[in-house]
């Protein structure tokens, strides 16, 4: 296969930073754009879900408010001490 070259414009420090992830996983800036490239090709799409949601965090704000609730106790109708309490109360 023959390869091309391409130019891109893209912000400086968006590429140094690029750069430097793709080196961890030992790739290079342009390796990771073939593989971009590919996928997206391989899907006939965008290989990842565009969003317009701020949040960066991967899980629901629903998912996090239950989660927080969880660990605050919050809405618990039963609570344990131990782990043989709540193992004899899922056998129950």
């Amino acid at each position: 296969m023959a390869t091309v070259s391409a130019t891109i414009k893209i912000d400086e420090s968006l590429k140094k930073d690029s750069q430097k992830l793709f080196a961890a996983m030992g790739l290079t800036l342009s390796s990771a754009i073939t593989i971009f490239l590919s996928q997206a090709v391989r899907e006939q799409g965008l290989p990842f879900k565009p969003t317009l949601r701020t949040n960066s965090h991967p899980l629901s704000d629903e998912l996090l408010s239950i989660i927080k609730e969880a660990h605050e106790g919050i809405n618990m109708s039963n609570s344990f001490d131990t782990v043989d309490e709540l193992m004899r109360d899922l056998d129950a």
